[in-house]
């Protein structure tokens, strides 16, 4: 389909063509070098949603993703302070929070996170950012709990 695309452009005059997606998305960005696209540049996104709220937890996300863990918190808490409710939002604080090394942060907004039922106990138990909980008290409390 990228192919019959990019024919389709050069058919029509177009001159260039770019294929823009995340680094970490290996599926689009084999497509594109298959393709015959070539990496021009890397930059980094920016996300602009119309809730503020939103758009804070988003990029919250994407640091997360990114391995960025005390960033990713820090947004995460801006966008819970601002007034963000999605039991999401807490899921992706506590991730960021046991991969930052702040135990008892994650074990609260994980409780959250619970309470709003946004996560399973299989999530929990196979997310990696959880890893530095398993071993900890509060990690086997709120397993008991559940």
């Amino acid at each position: 389909m990228a192919c019959a695309l990019a024919e389709q452009a050069r058919a029509r005059g177009v001159c260039r063509l770019g294929w823009h997606c995340y680094a970490a998305n290996a599926p689009s960005v084999a497509t594109a070098l298959k393709a015959g696209f070539a990496l021009e540049s890397e930059y980094a996104p920016l996300f602009a949603w119309f809730d503020e709220t939103i758009n804070l937890a988003i990029n919250g996300n994407v640091r997360l993703q990114r391995g960025e863990y005390a960033d990713a918190l820090e947004w995460f808490e801006r966008a819970l302070a601002a007034g963000a409710q999605g039991g999401w939002v807490y899921w992706g604080a506590a991730q960021a929070a046991a991969a930052a090394g702040q135990t008892e942060t994650a074990l609260r907004y994980l409780r959250q996170a619970l309470d709003r039922g946004a996560v399973s106990r299989e999530q929990l138990e196979t997310t990696e950012h959880l890893r530095p909980l398993h071993d900890t008290p509060g990690w086997r409390a709120l397993l008991a709990g559940l």
